[in-house]
């Protein structure tokens, strides 16, 4: 079976498929079968959405141990959360989601045996596919279209269904070791499963526990990860940054590159006057020369700990009632490291008052003069009260360990009444726990007590403020590498701990069967009823929640929703048997939610299609879907969680002279006002911003029309051959989001009549009494519509190499995604259009694809695997900048990264099969990145993380290679 045989009768024939071309349509009745996207039993070549799948042989083949990677091969899903792009993702690290058509893990609904599962995320609705034991899963399916009529909210972009296993008999034990090449990286899995049928065969009960083991990868294991590079377009010219500031790289070679942090390891004082190295003091700090190199300490690749276990059972009664029952846990361990935190003296840091309700931003301050620890060459300078930037080297690396819990339940009865309807009812209960510790954070309050300090009337240096020292306070010394006192570290360490809890119980019951039949065939509906409630609790400890340390801090907050819903589906058959109409039908669904939020209350949600056979080869569908998604709890409920995020104030540099819309509204804040008067322009004082995320109860529902037009072709000339290609549209109305800061202060100060406290951007906007941002919310919003359109195209084919004179069969498979549009329209005060395809800052391919050959002689197996990526620009912004330029100076350079190369990464897998002693063997291997790509050069500057890559190409491990075995007895 190849990936993503979209819409085909993959599963009607693939179970004892052998190889050599297969089945095809009209050789022998097609069997009804349970297909995502819908719950009326029909064969797979008749499904009313574009659908994908990869069963369990594929996905052994794919060479990971994560069901994740695996679904990544679909060229239309990219990674929402992973181990790569998480590590400075406090909440989220580690976690492991999927992201349809690239709107967002949390539109893509993720169902295991078509039931909703608990969400692994305290602050969103995203189920962590890392949570599934690989064992457990028969076969992946994936409709790409909007299925809320089917499935409920969420299911905007499509679904993501795990099918669990069903069949297995005896035992399975698959062990395999993988290193990747050069990097340091390697993993070791255990899966150890069992099934078996009692009763008479009237039950079966299967088990599976998975062990994995994932070392991670730091910047130190990837030469390219610690390449200082740091990039811009300005002028019409590419510019790096160096020791020497930005430079024309015309002008400078690789060598030169640099891009370090100020916050030195040894202290930099006085602005950049005296800084310190193994050599003791120095003057005339320059950052890029001088400065503490923040990459060599990170991970780019979080080390991950994996227990899975899950189990279920089905026995029929003598009534033909069948119970059934599943259950599963995970364990997930993570522990992330990065840089030791770094703290300027005039860094805010949000403290909050319980008494009061209230936040203000405080900093460490400067160190007075007369301080114990002042050099004497500095106090000679006499600069005043000094000021200062450092790396906290002896508090520790920043450590991030999350400890998370996932347990899943469910069980029902199902049967089948005398007149053939078909019933099922269950219960199911789903409840995920996360314990986080992150470690050596900077307690600012107790920073600031300690460089408070004096000499005591034993000569010894203190604490000055006496209370401080009664409640054990320790002088801080910031002057030199190592200078830091270990009692001292210990005294402004901060660790800070949270636990969080949500939990789901949903209930489900529904009938499916013939109303009657048509002249043209069955009329079969389904229909029925679900019911589902979602509860979370945040809950960090006191200084976490409290603030006042070097971290965000985060606010402890609970939400509950429910919501209960009606649904029902049908197919009608129009007509069959006519010249040019093997068969029409019709299909109709809708679903109507009453939800318990206020404002979304009640929805409907509804899809329609027509399927045409003009031939029993051809199958031709066009479908339309009224999808909905309501926000999730944290959208709603969540308060303000504490950010700090570098952005420019948009009155930097107004004065009293300055024209413009902009200059005009600034001035009319007092406090800027006050400023300018003060300094002659507007000073910005603070790069580092307290720019909180903050939920909204005024939220509504999105709403997202989704079309499909496609076909489906199995010709019975080419026994093993099948074509399906779909176009899709998707139009989101209300989608939910944020904007970015900058966005948000253009929003209010750049239009004369909407400024001011009736926009709601305005409101969002606190400053004190010297102008200078206070806080900036990034509040939740009904903000945005975005379009999405494109192609998607899947070919297979297998055949027997015999009628050629070679042995063995051989498998081809091809998926094509190429997207038409991908745009964003802003419904904000200051509406805009951002043009996302082919832009590899938004991860929009135009074109990417996936080719797959396979052969197989006897026991031997052999697949190749290609993933192509289009070329991309990196941000569509460029275009507009390089236009720019050129219009100033027709010799303008070509921004650098305007265009980047496409990519294409090979993958191999064999195994080899054979039997003895009553068990059956697989031995296997395979090289994932054959040929060590590591995908395009991306500085800073770039969509590029610090490590100089962009984890879409999945490219981190460098060369990675495997080897297993498997037994079955």
């Amino acid at each position: 079976m190849a990936v993503g045989v979209a819409t085909a009768n993959q599963w009607a024939y693939a179970q004892n498929d052998s190889g050599a071309g297969g089945n095809r349509a009209g050789q022998q009745p097609l069997e009804e079968i349970s297909v995502t996207g819908t719950r009326i039993k029909r064969d797979a070549f008749s499904t009313p959405m574009p659908m994908m799948a990869i069963d369990r042989e594929d996905i052994e083949s794919i060479g990971s141990n994560a069901l994740t990677d695996a679904l990544l091969e679909i060229p239309s899903i990219v990674a929402g959360l992973s181990q790569t792009n998480t590590t400075s993702n406090l909440q989220n690290a580690g976690l492991s989601t999927v992201d349809l058509r690239n709107l967002d893990d949390n539109r893509t609904l993720v169902l295991v045996d078509g039931r909703r599962t608990v969400s692994n995320s305290a602050n969103g609705n995203r189920v962590s596919l890392g949570t599934i034991p690989a064992s457990f899963v028969e076969r992946v399916e994936v409709i790409t279209g909007g299925a809320s009529a089917v499935y409920g909210s969420d299911a905007v972009a499509g679904v993501v269904n795990i099918i669990t296993e069903d069949n297995q008999q005896g035992f399975e034990i698959d062990g395999r070791y993988g290193e990747g090449n050069d990097t340091g990286f390697d993993d070791h899995t255990l899966d150890i499963s069992f099934g078996r049928s009692f009763g008479g065969d009237s039950g079966y009960f299967f088990v599976a526990a998975n062990y994995d083991k994932e070392s991670g990868i730091k910047a130190t294991d990837v030469p390219r990860a610690l390449v200082q590079a740091n990039w811009r377009y300005r002028n019409g010219v590419n510019q790096f940054e160096t020791a020497d500031g930005f430079q024309a790289l015309a002008d400078i070679s690789r060598a030169d590159f640099a891009d370090l942090s100020a916050d030195a390891d040894g202290g930099r004082f006085d602005g950049s006057s005296f800084w310190y190295n193994d050599d003791g003091l120095q003057q005339d700090f320059v950052t890029n020369r001088d400065g503490y190199d923040f990459r060599r300490d990170d991970h780019i690749l979080i080390p991950r700990e994996r227990l899975n276990t899950a189990a279920k059972v089905r026995y029929e009664f003598a009534n033909g009632i069948e119970a059934f029952a599943q259950a599963t846990f995970s364990r997930i361990d993570t522990d992330n490291l990065r840089e030791p935190e770094g703290d300027d003296h005039n860094d805010p840091h949000t403290l909050f008052d319980f008494e009061n309700g209230t936040t203000e931003l405080i900093t460490a301050g400067r160190i007075p003069l007369d301080n114990p620890f002042v050099p004497q060459a500095i106090a000679d300078s006499d600069p005043g009260d000094l000021s200062w930037d450092r790396r906290f080297v002896e508090v520790g690396l920043q450590r991030t360990v999350n400890e998370r819990e996932t347990t899943r339940f469910w069980s029902g009865l199902r049967g089948e009444l005398a007149s053939g309807w078909q019933w099922e009812a269950s219960i199911g209960y789903g409840r995920y726990d996360q314990k986080q510790i992150r470690y050596n954070e900077i307690n600012i309050l107790n920073l600031t007590q300690g460089l408070n300090a004096e000499v005591g009337p034993d000569g010894d240096i203190r604490c000055a403020d006496a209370g401080a020292r009664a409640a054990g306070c320790v002088p801080v010394n910031l002057f030199g590498r190592g200078s830091i006192s270990p009692q001292a570290a210990d005294y402004i360490r901060a660790n800070l701990g949270l636990e969080a809890e949500v939990e789901q119980l949903n209930m489900l019951a529904y009938m499916t069967g013939t109303a009657l039949e048509l002249p043209a065939g069955p009329l079969d509906i389904a229909f029925g009823f679900e019911f589902r409630e979602d509860k979370m609790d945040l809950s960090p400890d006191e200084l976490n929640r409290t603030g006042g340390h070097s971290s965000n801090f985060v606010p402890a907050f609970s939400g509950r929703m429910d919501v209960a819903e009606l649904f029902v589906e049908a197919t009608v058959p129009l007509l069959s048997g006519l010249p040019g109409i093997n068969s029409l039908s019709w299909d109709v669904s809708a679903r109507y939610a009453d939800y318990s939020l206020e404002n979304v209350s009640d929805v409907t949600s509804f899809g329609t299609g027509l399927q045409w056979r003009p031939v029993e080869d051809l199958n031709i569908r066009v479908s339309f879907n009224r999808a909905l998604r309501a926000p999730d709890l944290a959208e709603v409920f969540s308060p303000a969680r504490g950010d700090s995020d570098s952005f420019d104030d948009i009155c930097e540099g107004v004065s009293l002279d300055s024209a413009g819309v902009v200059d005009d509204n600034c001035r009319a804040e007092p406090g800027v006002l006050a400023n300018i008067l003060a300094n002659g322009e507007f000073d910005d004082e603070n790069s580092s911003k307290f720019s909180p995320n903050q939920g909204n109860r005024d939220l509504i529902e999105e709403s997202a029309d989704t079309y499909t037009l496609g076909f489906v072709w199995q010709p019975e000339f080419l026994p093993g051959f099948n074509l399906a290609s779909d176009y899709f549209s998707i139009e989101i109305e209300d989608a939910i989001d944020s904007l970015s800061n900058e966005e948000i202060l253009r929003q209010c100060y750049q239009d004369s009549e909407t400024f001011g406290d009736g926009n709601a951007f305005c409101r969002d906007i606190t400053r004190d009494a010297d102008g200078q941002i206070v806080t900036l919310i990034q509040r939740e919003l009904n903000l945005d519509k975005l379009e999405v359109s494109g192609v998607d195209t899947t070919l297979r084919y297998e055949t027997s190499l015999q009628p050629l004179g070679l042995p063995g069969e051989f498998d081809l498979s091809y998926i094509h995604s190429h997207i038409t549009k991908y745009r964003v329209t802003s419904q904000a005060v200051q509406g805009f259009v951002d043009d996302r395809k082919g832009e590899l800052e938004t991860g929009n391919f135009e074109d990417r694809s996936q080719l797959k050959l396979g052969w197989r002689y006897d026991d031997f197996r052999l697949t190749w695997r290609v993933k192509y990526f289009g070329s991309v620009n990196d941000d569509n912004q460029l275009q507009q900048d390089y236009r720019e330029a050129l219009a100033e100076n027709p010799a303008a350079e070509k921004p650098l990264y305007l265009d980047i190369d496409s990519e294409m990464i090979h993958d191999m897998y064999l195994s080899y099969s054979l039997a003895g002693g009553g068990v059956r063997y697989r031995l296997y291997g395979g090289v994932r990145n054959v040929f060590d790509n590591d995908g395009p050069f991306l500085p800073d500057g770039t969509e590029g993380n610090d490590d100089n890559t962009d984890n879409i190409y999945d490219t981190i491990r460098g060369r990675y290679a495997y080897v297993g075995v498997n037994l079955q007895f």
